[in-house]
């Protein structure tokens, strides 16, 4: 339930919708595949290894959360300018031969801001390490990933329920949903990293005063 509100799969069907909203209705289910399966890895990895690779780098997660603000801002300027879709990726949706092939070519386009920092981000990233450092038994590692992937099925349900809602919206409310929700995920990075630099602020403070 934890990890279930921290990533809140609903608030990311908007902007979903928006980012894939020039994709055929199959490309846009086999992307909400695609990105619910990154979602579950990565969650795994950093259940299992999240401090581990954090430690083995020297990061910390406000470090991190600085570096997931700036990412969510170099992504929602560029959708607001309309940049986000490269030549490369409309050359490759040309020559696509299936769904499931031009989505995974064109899933570099969206799984940032979407998937990482968005979905797994600091927040979700805490609440794995939490709970990975209190598993004791086999039956809590085993309890904590039936858990991720419960939440990783949720997500693909929710991101599944964006084709009938982008029938409704239709081609021109996308692109304004598209430029709306791109000023927003800029808006959302710089609190990112405005929260990431206080954290950083007060530990060195800490530090100063020798607490």
């Amino acid at each position: 339930m934890a990890l279930l509100a921290i990533l809140n799969p609903l608030s990311k069907v908007p902007l979903f919708i928006a980012v894939t909203g020039e994709m055929r209705p199959g490309v846009r289910r086999a992307m909400a595949v695609l990105i619910s399966a990154v979602i579950f890895g990565l969650l795994m990895l950093f259940l299992f290894t999240g401090q581990a690779i954090l430690d083995f780098f020297g990061i910390s997660l406000p470090a991190f959360q600085v570096a997931g603000g700036l990412l969510l801002l170099l992504s929602g300027l560029a959708m607001v300018s309309g940049t986000e879709q490269t030549l490369e990726s409309k050359a490759v949706q040309a020559v696509s031969k299936n769904d499931f092939e031009e989505a995974s070519a064109r899933l570099r386009d969206i799984m940032i801001p979407l998937a990482v920092p968005l979905s797994v981000g600091p927040g979700s990233i805490s609440v794995a390490i939490l709970y990975a450092n209190q598993a004791k038994t086999g039956y809590d590692w085993l309890g904590y990933s039936v858990a991720v992937l419960l939440v990783s099925v949720i997500c693909l349900v929710t991101l599944l329920a964006s084709n009938p809602i982008a029938r409704v919206l239709g081609e021109n409310a996308m692109q304004i949903a598209n430029r709306i929700f791109g000023l927003l995920i800029a808006a959302i990075g710089v609190q990112f990293i405005l929260v990431g630099l206080a954290k950083v602020t007060t530990i060195f403070n800490m530090k100063a005063l020798g607490l």
